[in-house]
């Protein structure tokens, strides 16, 4: 009798097991496709921000040293921005022509032409900011650049 209950208990289990997996996947986020970065410069895998440029159907994804752009309907790689040490934030801006990358670790600001990928100009920023962002401004048909400065820890004062 222990034996048929053991079989039992462990037929009940698999079938129950077999129906959780049968079930065709929920609504929402599934995987379409898998799209190959290969390695990083460096050797060593780091992945931040990702930026999706919707009107150019552009994804660009830091990656490492790099940033690296993706078609967003093909699903493959256009090219790499590279030249830059640890790259964090990407904007683009195509009124402008022109993106931006934050590269932490040289403490600059990247900027690179949105047809070529090409860094065309740098420019030093404190090695706080890592993440950037546009500013509306209702004067002007172009927005401001922003930069956004990480939290600083407060260090109390030792004069009292």
């Amino acid at each position: 009798m222990k034996k048929f209950m053991l079989f039992l208990s462990l037929a009940c289990f698999a079938l129950l097991g077999g129906i959780a997996l049968a079930r065709p996947a929920g609504p929402g986020y599934h995987l379409i496709k898998k799209v190959p970065l290969g390695a990083a410069p460096g050797g060593g895998e780091y992945f931040d921000y990702v930026t999706v440029d919707s009107a150019a159907r552009r994804v660009y994804i830091s990656h490492g040293a790099e940033v690296k752009v993706l078609d967003a309907d093909k699903f493959s790689v256009v090219g790499t921005i590279t030249g830059l040490k640890r790259c964090h934030g990407v904007l683009v801006m195509p009124e402008l022509g022109k993106g931006f990358i934050t590269d932490g670790d040289a403490g600059n600001v990247a900027v690179f032409n949105l047809k070529t990928l090409k860094i065309t100009a740098e420019s030093k920023l404190p090695r706080t900011r890592t993440r950037l962002s546009t500013i509306p401004r209702p004067s002007s048909s172009s927005p401001l650049m922003a930069t956004a400065k990480m939290p600083q820890p407060s260090i109390p004062s030792s004069k009292q």
